[in-house]
């Protein structure tokens, strides 16, 4: 009888030790944090968010590797200002105060993936191409299988200042996941996807798009260079990046484009054009003086106060200021069209001499941007054309000035007559 007992006794106590075993490894188990959902901005930076259905009550949480501590947001019923972080290997292990047994949500920044795009552009003729946009994503921290949105634009690490090149036609709709400050970026949703501890590449799009072929020489470079105009009408923007160039199988080469809004069109330049022979010619040579003066202007006149009443009092007028430039300077641009049966269109841009006066073209340019002259030459098969200009520089002061009177720019001075 006693054996019994004492069977049944030690039974009963090897079973409460194993159960309270588990309860004290359940109390103080350590969880290890994996993202359900990221958002990779362009750069090193991603907002995280975990959602655990369930978190025993003392359990750690260890953090990813390069989780950013001051960004650390608890969701545990209710936001959770209180809590305690322990350093272990070069991880955060987090506790708190547990608020219930509700489902808990962790958001955080952390560092170690980040994303950029990469198009190629497959040219089928001078008219249609096919371009595939891919998102190229490096994941350096570890294996995640997460929902997975991208933003097209980068972002401080407290996620208050933000730089994104434009927003046009899609907007963030409202989430439980992401903050409400995230509201005016343009996000690309991925779906879940499982990220390898690696390069990893996903299709945003593959389309048919129209292009039209020209050609465009800078004329402080030695050759024309074959330029295609593409128009995004797709139905997603693009983001700045490198696109990549096919032709009848043949690749082409890189170039980077800038952002381009769904509508807008952007230029690639895709190699030399060797059907296009090209030549600048300079030429400077002393010339007998050249003036320009600025007209006498008569002073405002001044107000002085003289006792308890005011008079004015005439200014005399600015004294004349010439202005004499003694070099002449000649600039050619030479261009041929060495096809025997392509009609060419080419837009030729030659930047201007700072401080440069009585501008003469021999043609006169398409448009000025800034300090860019644009011609859009057409030539036949064969032809030849030479466009350029004239101007004046290598000038000095003459004459007398008030002290007060600053000179004025180049547009406000009129040649001598």
């Amino acid at each position: 009888m006693r054996r019994r007992f004492t069977k049944v006794f030690l039974g009963l106590l090897l079973t409460s030790l194993f159960i309270f075993s588990l309860a004290q490894a359940e109390e103080n188990s350590i969880y290890e944090s994996l993202p359900d959902q990221i958002l990779i901005y362009q750069g090193n930076l991603v907002y995280a968010t975990d959602i655990i259905p369930h978190l025993p009550g003392k359990t750690r949480v260890l953090l990813p590797k390069s989780a950013i501590a001051e960004s650390i947001e608890i969701l545990d019923h209710e936001k959770i200002k209180e809590s305690q972080l322990s350093s272990s290997s070069g991880r955060y292990l987090l506790t708190w105060e547990r608020k219930g047994k509700s489902e808990v949500r962790l958001n955080y920044l952390l560092t170690g993936i980040s994303w950029h795009p990469l198009y190629s552009l497959d040219i089928l003729s001078a008219k249609q191409g096919r371009i595939r946009y891919q998102a190229v994503i490096d994941n350096k921290i570890t294996p995640l299988e997460a929902m997975v949105t991208l933003i097209f634009g980068k972002a401080q690490r407290d996620l208050r200042s933000f730089k994104v090149p434009f927003l046009k036609e899609k907007k963030l709709k409202e989430s439980r996941v992401y903050s409400s400050s995230l509201s005016p970026f343009y996000l690309y949703n991925l779906g879940k996807k499982d990220l390898k501890e690696e390069r990893n590449c996903f299709a945003i799009l593959e389309e048919d798009i129209e292009l039209k072929k020209g050609f465009l020489w800078s004329a402080n470079e030695k050759e024309a260079k074959v330029v295609y105009t593409l128009e995004n009408s797709t139905r997603e923007p693009f983001a700045s990046g490198i696109i990549e160039l096919y032709q009848d199988g043949l690749y082409l080469g890189m170039n980077r484009i800038e952002e381009v809004p769904i509508g807008e069109k952007v230029k690639v330049i895709v190699s030399a054009a060797g059907n296009i022979r090209v030549k600048r010619t300079a030429d400077t040579t002393d010339t007998p003086e050249h003036e320009l003066i600025r007209i006498a202007e008569t002073k405002k006149p001044t107000k002085r106060i003289v006792g308890h009443g005011i008079t004015i009092a005439p200014q005399a007028p600015i004294k004349v200021v010439r202005r004499t430039h003694k070099y002449s300077h000649r600039v050619e641009l030479h261009i041929k069209n060495l096809a025997k049966e392509d009609f060419l269109e080419i837009d030729v841009f030659e930047k201007a001499r700072a401080n440069c006066l009585d501008v003469e073209f021999f043609l006169n340019p398409t448009r000025i941007d800034g300090t860019n002259f644009i011609w859009k030459i057409f030539l036949k098969p064969g032809e030849s054309r030479t466009i350029g200009y004239t101007y004046y520089s290598g000038s000095i002061f003459t004459g007398e000035r008030e002290k007060t009177y600053s000179f004025p720019p180049f547009s406000q001075l009129k040649p001598k007559r």
